[in-house]
């Protein structure tokens, strides 16, 4: 934020490595409490460890996961994605 002052900043956290009150250090800060950016908090959804894991393990990226994951973990992966689309249309902008 100091290198770039007067700049929009969004904050994540990624439900996948715990919920809100996970992130103590974010969540007691100055950053949040003065978001004078304008910004928003955003909340990734966890995705289940058996998807995490093959995204990771496989080193897929989604696209491919799509295609190659087994049925109930494409489900899982279509139904995360289409969460972080939704938690993303609250900050960018639709002309």
């Amino acid at each position: 934020m100091d290198a770039l002052p007067g700049a929009v900043v969004h904050v994540v956290r990624n439900h996948y490595f715990g919920d809100e009150k996970k992130f103590e250090l974010y969540n007691d800060s100055e950053v949040k409490s003065g978001r004078a950016t304008g910004g928003h908090s955003l909340d990734f959804p966890d995705l289940a460890d058996r998807v995490a894991d093959d995204l990771n393990g496989q080193r897929l990226t989604i696209r491919a996961a799509l295609k190659t994951l087994p049925l109930g973990n494409r489900a899982e992966l279509i139904r995360w994605r289409k969460e972080v689309a939704n938690r993303l249309d609250q900050v960018i902008l639709h002309d």
